[in-house]
């Protein structure tokens, strides 16, 4: 049961972050890091046997991390 939350929270939020991302609209762009951070511990915890895609994980969450930065603290849209 598990398992189904991990994958489902890794599907959906992984998702929502691409599809975001995409959007024409800044305001709604924006929201794109979010979706990618709040996907980042179920990619994390997904790949936590596969050291390849751990690091990838991990170098993720540090672009997600940068674009969050960017776009809601120092506002460099």
């Amino acid at each position: 049961m598990f398992n189904i939350f991990i994958q489902l929270g890794l599907f959906g939020t992984s998702i929502t972050a691409v599809f975001l991302s995409q959007r024409k609209n800044p305001d709604v762009r924006k929201w794109a890091s979010i979706a990618g951070l709040i996907s980042e511990p179920f990619w994390i915890y997904a790949s936590r046997d596969q050291w390849g895609m751990l690091a990838v994980a991990c170098i993720y969450t540090l672009i997600w991390a940068e674009s969050f930065y960017r776009v809601w603290i120092k506002k460099d849209v």
